[in-house]
């Protein structure tokens, strides 16, 4: 199966799934609609706005499907040099010990959603050799995900810091 992040080697599930329902005793136009998802569900990555909306469009043609509007999810960004990046990494560096800096991972957030927030995490090294999990197993937004429970403590301290550290700003 297929996860954003890394798609490299895999088949994205909402096109396997249509694939399967299709098969089914159901009306013409919904066989369309699934169809049409297969269809753009094939490859694992993402395509700029810009190019892939002649393909939606094309693609929903050939269902019979008509596109009467498209809503778009801006990119989110917050400078790290302001005062409310450097007090939860102030937190960060409190638990760690460490020096690191914020950084910006791709894919979608729930902070866009929300003003003035940030998605906001421990961002720890992880050795799972530890866990004795067979090579290539609890690896991040997998099927096994697994971290061990020290990450897990540690993780709790520094949210618990960056609470109390942002709510004296």
């Amino acid at each position: 199966m297929q996860y954003a992040a890394f798609p490299d080697g895999t088949r994205n599930a909402i096109g396997i799934l249509c694939g399967k329902l299709k098969m089914q005793n159901l009306p013409e136009q919904t066989k369309r609609a699934l169809e049409f998802v297969e269809r753009l569900s094939e490859g694992g990555y993402g395509e700029k706005t810009e190019d892939f909306l002649p393909k939606l469009k094309t693609e929903a043609a050939k269902s019979g499907i008509n596109i009467i509007g498209i809503e778009n999810s801006r990119p989110y960004y917050m400078n790290p040099e302001q005062l409310f990046i450097q007090t939860l990494m102030e937190a960060w560096r409190e638990v760690t010990g460490l020096e690191g800096r914020p950084f910006v991972m791709g894919g979608g957030t729930y902070a866009r959603k929300i003003p003035n927030a940030v998605a906001f995490g421990p961002g720890q090294e992880r050795n799972l050799d530890r866990l004795g999990l067979p090579k290539g197993h609890g690896n991040c937004h997998c099927a096994d995900e697994a971290e061990l429970f020290e990450n897990l403590k540690n993780a709790v301290k520094i949210y618990v810091f960056g609470i109390k550290n942002t709510i004296k700003i």
